[in-house]
């Protein structure tokens, strides 16, 4: 039904207006109730939300100083363009700059394993951590690469930690680095697997923060 935003009017039968104002009446319950639990809610609910639904906007809104906003807009990563949910916070930057919108969310998270996991940190960065492990004969260097997935658009940092000890007289734990080849893989370096003529188990931690 039509919503009709001049009745009631100054007219002299009201009975013509009511069919009318009823019909507004109805929409009114027709609106409020999309993404909202009913007016005749049982469990006198009414006005909670089922549903927040948010339209993807351009650009950015503009000066906030006394509440957060909650917006969608495009967001651009490696994966491709996809509305994302931001916020910009209270501004608290000198000579009332606005705070720049920081994103909230991202499509794809890995928390399935076993040997990588992924997920997303606020203001469009990706942190992934894992492990690998292997065999490698004595004196002989370790060199493991690692592949993220999904593919960010620039890897920041990668770091390395390892979990198992060389084979030397005094065992130590095995020395480790870390290169960065692309946006999306990075290699773990060992030297000091020990000197005997044996084959050592190793095992690496390592975690990468990147850019979606």
């Amino acid at each position: 039904m039509t919503y009709i935003k001049n009745k009631p009017d100054s007219g002299k039968a009201p009975n013509i207006d009511a069919p009318k104002i009823q019909g507004n009446f109805s929409s009114f319950d027709t609106v409020f109730g999309n993404n909202h639990l009913s007016m005749n809610d049982p469990n006198q609910k009414q006005g909670d939300h089922t549903t927040i639904i948010f339209q993807s906007i351009t650009g950015s809104p503009g000066k906030v100083f006394n509440a957060a906003l909650l917006f969608a807009r495009d967001a651009f990563s490696k994966a491709g363009t996809q509305p994302q949910l931001s916020v910009k916070i209270p501004q608290f930057l000198p000579n009332n700059i606005a705070n720049s919108p920081m994103q909230l969310t991202y499509n794809t998270v890995n928390i399935i394993g076993p040997s990588q996991y992924q997920s997303f940190l606020l203001g469009g960065y990706l942190i992934y951590m894992g492990n690998i492990s292997g065999a490698s004969a004595a004196s002989v260097p370790i060199s493991t690469q690692i592949t993220l997935v999904p593919a960010p658009t620039k890897i920041l940092v990668a770091i390395a930690t390892p979990n198992s000890f060389n084979t030397s007289s005094t065992p130590q734990p095995f020395d480790v680095s870390t290169t960065i080849n692309n946006n999306s893989k990075f290699t773990i370096k060992s030297t000091s697997n020990g000197s005997r003529s044996t084959v050592v188990n190793y095992r690496f931690t390592w975690v990468a923060i990147a850019t979606v």
